[in-house]
């Protein structure tokens, strides 16, 4: 399997950070123009991926990923995958609107991460958030009306987690948790929230809360569990509680089957629980590493979706898009072929000359004089010299 880090890495190494740029192909490039332009592109194709975060659209035919920074759009039997929106800027985890009309992803091309919207194909990009101060944009996600989007903001000055809801009519937000209840709430007791979910109905917001720091190095688990939150009262009730935390929760469309992932011996899978009747057991398991002793700056692991029909979930793992059937829980993939086009900046990298010539050591250690006073041993460079006063 190809390391596509490396590739991520090059990239972002190449290009300065958090510099917008109008779109190329799918997106308006007559306005608003960023000055920094492409001087060089990397390409390749590529069947395979990592942390690639999904959706599945409404009607069941087409599922829109992230990849390497581009979004891209294919048939959900798989097959050759169109980007929709690519370019300079690192755009991500892509959500379709209720009716399938829209997607709204993260994108830093104003030249911070922010919320942004855009038509089911890519063109129309209109940004929501027009924030500036280096928060982290994670997991947006669609309410039930599609008239707004849920969305959590890393907010480094406190290191936690917390919820807001963005409105398609303007760029205000209303902030739906509160990870600094007050200016004397200790750190070990503030409250993130990360990766919410609504219920069809409209009625509750799921999403996964930690009570400490967003991160930390000193983890004792359980760290994350699924809390539900009643959007017309405000109150909240803990839905899944379990040893390993319990993250990244996605209702079905109709409302039955709460899924989720949690971690086991070692390794984290998804579960899925029956909201009539609270039955819990393995979806599958397991997948790939989740992100809780990390900073989780796309979640705790990658978003994944339901299939329309209710009848089984799509999600990437193991660098493939695979669709697990809820009934049998059997596994088949859905096979991706992408050419990567990722434009980047100038070749920054200068050519040093290397001296050759004789080095003066301006330092040298243990030195070592002979009795008659005219040699000196003494050690510089990592190597022993023997100097013979003249």
């Amino acid at each position: 399997m190809k390391t596509l880090v490396a590739f991520a890495l090059a990239a972002s190494l190449a290009t300065p950070l958090h510099l917008g740029a109008q779109q190329q192909g799918s997106v308006n490039e007559d306005e608003d123009a960023f000055p920094l332009a492409p001087a060089r592109h990397l390409q390749f194709d590529e069947h395979e991926g990592t942390w690639v975060s999904l959706d599945v659209s409404p009607d069941g035919k087409t599922i829109v990923f992230e990849l390497l920074g581009d979004l891209y759009r294919m048939s959900i039997a798989g097959g050759k995958a169109q980007c929709i929106v690519c370019g300079l800027p690192f755009d991500s985890q892509p959500a379709y609107s209720p009716d399938g009309s829209m997607i709204s992803f993260v994108s830093d091309r104003s030249g911070n991460e922010n919320l942004w919207v855009a038509r089911g194909d890519g063109t129309e990009p209109r940004q929501l958030s027009t924030l500036d101060d280096n928060s982290v944009f994670i997991s947006p996600a669609w309410s039930a009306d599609g008239k707004s989007i849920y969305v959590s903001r890393f907010k480094p000055d406190i290191n936690a987690f917390e919820l807001f809801r963005y409105g398609l009519d303007d760029s205000s937000a209303e902030q739906i948790t509160h990870a600094k209840a007050t200016p004397l709430t200790p750190k070990p007791y503030r409250t993130s929230a990360l990766g919410a979910a609504a219920s069809p109905d409209g009625r509750f917001l799921y999403y996964a809360s930690k009570t400490g720091l967003g991160f930390d190095d000193d983890n004792v688990f359980p760290l994350w569990h699924i809390v539900r939150r009643n959007l017309a009262t405000g109150d909240e009730e803990t839905v899944v509680n379990a040893e390993g935390s319990a993250f990244r929760p996605q209702v079905s469309p109709d409302g039955r089957f709460l899924a989720y992932a949690t971690r086991f011996q070692g390794k984290t899978g998804l579960r899925i629980r029956n909201l009539t009747n609270d039955e819990d057991a393995w979806l599958i398991y397991p997948i790939q590493r989740d992100d809780q002793e990390a900073s989780a700056s796309r979640d705790l692991i990658p978003r994944y979706a339901f299939t329309p029909d209710n009848e089984s979930v799509v999600l990437n793992y193991g660098g493939l898009i695979h669709r697990i059937d809820l009934a049998s829980r059997d596994v088949s993939t859905i096979p991706f072929d992408v050419h990567v086009d990722l434009p980047m900046g100038p070749y920054l990298r200068q050519s040093i000359r290397e001296d050759t010539g004789p080095v003066r050591a301006r330092l040298i250690q243990t030195p070592s004089q002979s009795t008659d006073g005219k040699r000196l041993v003494f050690s510089a460079l990592a190597h022993v010299y023997d100097y013979v006063a003249r």
